[in-house]
């Protein structure tokens, strides 16, 4: 995959989130996701929901690194949670 072009709208989300917080990404806490956040999280990872909610989630994403680790285990496996 070219990073400067990521193969479907879902990872270019992921590709914009990425260059703009990796950093701050990297410090993080660790806070338990509720059920709502790992719905909303798989929603994401199967590009189901809508440009206002995706962005909704920048947050989350940004400051907690069991959701970063959740959407990356989902987009592998095609967004289906195990």
């Amino acid at each position: 995959m070219n990073a400067d072009h990521p193969s479907s709208p879902d990872l270019k989300v992921l590709s914009d989130f990425l260059d703009t917080f990796d950093q701050a990404a990297l410090a993080h806490a660790r806070i338990d996701l509720t059920d709502d956040e790992k719905r909303q999280i798989g929603l994401l990872a199967r590009g189901e929901l809508s440009k206002e909610h995706r962005e909704s989630l920048v947050p989350l994403l940004a400051g907690n690194q069991n959701a970063i680790e959740l959407l990356a285990e989902l987009m592998k496996g095609g967004g289906e949670s195990t």
